[in-house]
């Protein structure tokens, strides 16, 4: 009897070796596909977590979860429940989102089809709703690049399909795994890394308590309109073209004082009198900026010894840990010009409320220029008039 036993034991350990074996990335993913597509709806509880490139400390969020596949939607995919631990609640019911804080009693109203749909999309919190489930099309779309290559692994309940993508430019490492239930082709875990400039970035979803098929729309209604006679509604009022406006040109550059981060010395603008400068208002983990500096790094080196001059300024790395990766972000992208340590107070009176903002200013401390944001064409553009100015 215990032979018979160990023989059944083996048969099915292989059968179940070789039906693991004849798997493969694209035929689980597809499974899961499936599954997802022939699903209404999906409630969950999730643990995300996310550490930025230039922290060292790891974020986390718990959170509750409710989405309904809408295939019309142009937006998610469909609508959209998720209350997180900080006491705020998200609901997009295909036209708007609303933001409800519990601490204040107050409903936010945003116009998800007129470009606001950053409260969720602009949100780390919101990366909770980023399981496959409403655009089930992204769980193949990664295996149809041939220059990623994905991998199937496994343990005693999971599939593991890992995705390596190319490395492009200083992004390298990049890398997405899902576990995925053998029992019936759910993920219940994703990871997400990828390195830049030496730096991780990492996410890590795990779920629980997944269901299927158990809420509807009027559910959600219900659920959101029972505070409608308790907490006070209002419609968010987004900043104009006015807003974002940088400061003329024309005007005297407003005074402002920092610390001289490569020195440690005080340094104010007066200091430049006399001088061209280009003030570049960045902070380290922002892409665009970066990608601005090896421009900004060449007009030093061939005007800097012509009375020109680069100054960044920066309001948001001034905190002892950030200080510590500065050291090693003005090595690593070459910055061969002060970087001015100061605080928001500075960025205000510059109205800057996007990164990078460039200023040119003339020798006579007058705006003659200024540029949001980071284009190919920032060193031509800042070189010529340089040129027009020392004529």
């Amino acid at each position: 009897m215990r032979n018979s036993l160990t023989v059944l034991t083996t048969v099915i350990f292989l059968i179940t070796s070789c039906t693991e074996k004849q798997e493969t990335p694209l035929t689980v993913l597809m499974k899961v596909k499936d599954n997802y597509d022939k699903r209404s709806s999906v409630t969950y509880k999730i643990n995300y977590r996310h550490k930025f490139f230039d922290e060292d400390d790891t974020l986390q969020w718990d959170a509750t979860c409710k989405l309904i596949r809408e295939t019309t939607d142009t937006l998610f995919g469909g609508q959209i429940w998720f209350l997180t631990t900080d006491g705020f609640e998200r609901y997009y019911d295909l036209s708007n989102i609303y933001l409800i804080d519990h601490s204040k009693k107050k409903i936010t109203e945003y116009r998800a089809h007129e470009h606001q749909t950053f409260i969720i999309t602009g949100n780390t919190a919101g990366s909770v709703i980023k399981i496959n489930f409403l655009r089930t099309d992204k769980l193949l779309s990664d295996l149809k690049d041939t220059a990623n290559k994905a991998t199937l692994s496994a343990d005693s309940e999971h599939f593991i399909v890992t995705i390596k993508y190319a490395d492009k430019d200083d992004i390298s490492e990049m890398e997405r795994n899902l576990w995925i239930r053998k029992d019936y082709f759910v993920i219940d875990k994703l990871t997400f890394k990828v390195k830049f400039q030496g730096d991780y970035q990492y996410s890590e979803w795990n779920l629980s308590e997944i269901e299927f098929d158990k809420i509807s729309t009027t559910d959600l209604e219900k659920s959101v309109n029972s505070y409608n006679k308790s907490y006070t509604v209002e419609q968010y009022v987004p900043l104009s073209e006015k807003d974002y406006a940088t400061l003329p040109a024309g005007i005297s550059a407003p005074y402002f004082r920092g610390t001289n981060f490569q020195n440690g010395n005080e340094i104010s603008l007066n200091d430049y009198k006399g001088k061209f400068v280009i003030l570049d208002f960045f902070y380290m983990s922002c892409m665009p900026c970066i990608k601005a500096i090896p421009h900004l790094v060449k007009l030093q080196n061939e005007y800097g010894n012509k009375n020109v001059v680069v100054l960044a300024v920066d309001s948001k790395d001034r905190e002892e840990k950030s200080k510590k990766r500065l050291y090693e972000f003005i090595t690593k992208n070459s910055v061969n010009y002060p970087i001015i340590l100061t605080t928001y107070k500075t960025d205000s009176l510059y109205n800057v409320k996007a990164y990078p903002t460039l200023y040119a200013i003339d020798k006579k401390g007058k705006i003659v220029y200024s540029q949001i944001g980071f284009s190919e064409e920032l060193g031509d553009t800042l070189k010529k008039i340089i040129d027009r100015q020392m004529k």
